[in-house]
């Protein structure tokens, strides 16, 4: 067990489906890692019972959930971000809400800091659809183009310390799927050290899928050619 304050964050979009499993789930499994334990759920403007959830579980747990709340839908990185600035763990961890990481793999994720400023995980076990890896695919092959991230995997979940979070500015906070390659980049050339580790990630258990949205993947595509230019204009007018 760690002396380490552990902060689970949750992004939830319309997942009253899987949402208040996941987070009882997380509960149980990471209070086994630190006597300090804390799960904030970000609720990105939700339209069904989400909230109402979210509502349950702070007041059933109020010493280990709290949560914030978008009046409305800002988009997958701008939940990240939420996640991101508001956490106060030693070791802040983020995970889906959808019910497809089993979270009693975090005890690899706390293994692998010793070391490390970040770990990232990588799926060796996917039960997602042929649509969704194909989307991931040409996603990771994107951002390693584009940014020269060398990792196997930097879409799913991931744990890094507050330092990390204290020294980073991420700009990323839209619709788009921007966030982590921003982080991972921002953390490479700051010099961190960033390990891996294998995760399984099972079939979603409710709600529906919304990394395969049209929407997204052109917003996506668009802003990280963005990011892209700006990042060359700022080495040539350094």
């Amino acid at each position: 067990m760690t002396n380490k304050k552990i902060s689970v964050t949750i992004p939830a979009y319309n997942e009253q489906d899987t949402l208040q499993r996941v987070v009882e789930q997380a509960i149980t499994e990471v209070s086994k890692l630190s006597n300090r334990v804390e799960i904030l759920l970000v609720d990105d403007g939700s339209t069904d019972r989400t909230g109402s959830v979210i509502a349950s579980l702070t007041h059933t747990y109020p010493r280990v959930v709290r949560s914030i709340s978008h009046p409305k839908n800002r988009g997958f990185s701008a939940a990240m971000n939420t996640c991101y600035v508001n956490a106060d763990g030693d070791y802040i961890f983020l995970g889906p809400a959808d019910g497809q990481f089993d979270f009693s793999e975090v005890a690899s994720f706390v293994r692998k800091m010793a070391g490390h400023d970040i770990v990232v995980g990588y799926r060796t076990y996917n039960e997602e659809t042929v649509r969704r890896k194909i989307n991931s695919f040409f996603f990771h092959l994107l951002a390693r183009a584009l940014f020269g991230i060398r990792l196997k995997e930097f879409s799913s979940c991931i744990m890094y310390t507050r330092n990390v979070r204290d020294t980073i500015h991420v700009q990323a906070d839209s619709y788009a799927c921007l966030f982590l390659p921003e982080l991972m980049y921002r953390s490479i050339q700051k010099g961190y050290a960033i390990g891996e580790v294998p995760i399984h990630f099972y079939v979603r258990k409710g709600g529906k899928q919304k990394g395969t949205n049209i929407r997204m993947i052109v917003k996506t595509i668009y802003e990280m050619l963005r990011f892209k230019v700006e990042l060359i204009r700022s080495t040539h007018t350094a």
